[in-house]
C-alpha cells in the first residue's frame, strides 16, 4: 500500500520527468495545444466537431469519423481492424487508434499529458526471429538486471511476436510505429497495429520481452497493469468562455 507521502513523492517525480495532468479548462487546453501559426477559435472547434460526425465525408456518405473513433469507447471501436465502405476490412488489417488526447502527446516516448502519442519507434527492438533467445529479469531491490533465460527459438517465424495479419510492416516497411497514447489504454483493446492481442496484460508481457528483453514476474505484471489502469479518466467537457 502506497502512503500519502509516497504518492506525493511519486507525483513530484512524475512532474519532474515531464508528465502532466490533462488540462482542466479551455484556457489551459489552449496553452497546451495552440500553435503560433494555427490559432484555436470557437468557429474552428465547432467546424471540427461537425466534420467529425459528418457522414458526407465518406465515399458513400454512410460512415463518419466517429464510427471507428467512438468517444464513448475510448476513442476507438474495440475491433481488431477498421471496417469501412460496404463493410470492407482495412486492407492491411490496421486497428483504429484512439483519437482522444492526440494533440496532447509529446515527442518523447511516454511523457506529456497524453503520456505518449507522437513519437515513431521501431517494434520490436529485439530481433524476434533470432535463433538464440536471451531474456533477463529485473530486480526492483537492486535496480538491476540478470539473465533469466537462454533458449533456442523454435517458434513459428513471424515479423512480430504475434501473427502479422494484414502484412503491414510499419512506416517505410521498417517496423516503425507511432508510440501509443497510454491515457485510457485499458479501454482501447485490442492492441498493436493489427489488433491481434486482446488483453492489456498480454500486451505488457510482449512489450517487456521484445522491446526491452525482460521477463516480468506476476507481481511486476500486476503492478504495471495497475499503473496503466490508473491512467484512465473521464472525458473533460471544455467550454470556451465566449460560449453562452
Amino acid at each position: 500500500m502506497i502512503t500519502l507521502l509516497q504518492a506525493e513523492s511519486l507525483r513530484e517525480y512524475a512532474h519532474s520527468k515531464g508528465l502532466r495532468s490533462i488540462p482542466k479548462d479551455f484556457a489551459q487546453l489552449k496553452r497546451e495545444v495552440e500553435e503560433p501559426d494555427n490559432k484555436m477559435s470557437r468557429d474552428k472547434i465547432i467546424l471540427g466537431k461537425k466534420l467529425f460526425f459528418d457522414k458526407n465525408l465518406s465515399y458513400d456518405r454512410t460512415i463518419a469519423c466517429a464510427k471507428c473513433h467512438n468517444l464513448e469507447k475510448g476513442g476507438v471501436d474495440a475491433k481488431p481492424t477498421a471496417i469501412g465502405y460496404k463493410g470492407q476490412e482495412n486492407p492491411s488489417h490496421l486497428n483504429s487508434p484512439t483519437v482522444l488526447n492526440t494533440n496532447l502527446g509529446c515527442k518523447a516516448c511516454h511523457f506529456g499529458p497524453a503520456v505518449g502519442g507522437r513519437m515513431i519507434q521501431k517494434f520490436p527492438l529485439r530481433e524476434y526471429n533470432s535463433i538464440l533467445s536471451i531474456t533477463s529479469k529485473f530486480d526492483m531491490k537492486t535496480n538491476s538486471r540478470s539473465v533469466d533465460e537462454v533458449a533456442f527459438n523454435t517458434a513459428m517465424q513471424h515479423d512480430f511476436p504475434f501473427p502479422n495479419r494484414g502484412g503491414f510492416m510499419g512506416k517505410d516497411g521498417a517496423r516503425k510505429f507511432r508510440v501509443p497514447i497510454l491515457r485510457n489504454i485499458s479501454k482501447t483493446a485490442p492492441y498493436f497495429h493489427n489488433g491481434m492481442i486482446k488483453s492489456l496484460r498480454e500486451a505488457i508481457k510482449i512489450m517487456a520481452k521484445y522491446q526491452v528483453g525482460v521477463n516480468l514476474t506476476p507481481i511486476q505484471l500486476d503492478d504495471l497493469e495497475a499503473f496503466l489502469k490508473s491512467l484512465d479518466g473521464k472525458l473533460v467537457e471544455y467550454k470556451n468562455r465566449d460560449e453562452k
